[in-house]
């Protein structure tokens, strides 16, 4: 086995670990929420789309040409890539929930009160917040569907500022 190729399946595989970290932080977070939750349903952008394909695409050709070959390294290496599309395809699904105590999205769970500032940009669908938490001020993005904007403004507007 050549030490590049390990190199790449290491780093294939720290990615998977990444993305299975994320959708498990995802579900813990959610016990976060309370009072009623509402769901919405995250748009895959052209980027995610083109990526996962390139992966499972390339991850597919490189497990045929290995089964052909009976090169474990191309099998092992596409195993991995395949992998990394289904759990790529997985994280990027995730969904935004709006409960009465906060908003749940990009894995990261923020109350009312963390939330300074919110507003849409409704070109490209972002829900873009200002977190202010215990690490600081940092800016939080996720897209959204354009036909959900609204109602996640008013819920947003309903549970932080109570009209």
């Amino acid at each position: 086995m050549n030490n590049l190729d390990s190199v790449i399946i290491i780093l294939y595989a720290v990615i998977v670990v990444f993305f299975i970290y994320r959708i498990i932080k995802q579900v813990k977070e959610k016990n976060s929420l309370e009072g009623q939750v509402k769901a919405f349903k995250r748009p895959l952008s052209s980027f995610e789309l083109i990526l996962f394909s390139i992966l499972l695409v390339t991850g597919g050709v490189n497990l045929y040409y290995g089964i052909n070959q009976a090169n474990m390294q191309n099998i092992l290496t596409a195993t991995v890539m395949i992998l990394l599309a289904i759990v790529f395809l997985i994280a990027s699904r995730a969904k935004v929930y709006v409960g009465e105590n906060g908003i749940l999205s990009n894995s990261k769970f923020s109350t009312f009160k963390e939330i300074r500032k919110w507003g849409f940009d409704p070109e490209s669908g972002d829900l873009v917040m200002l977190i202010k938490d215990k690490k600081g001020e940092n800016r939080e993005s996720t897209k959204v569907r354009k036909e959900d904007i609204e109602e996640i403004n008013t819920l947003i507007r309903r549970y932080k500022l109570g009209k």
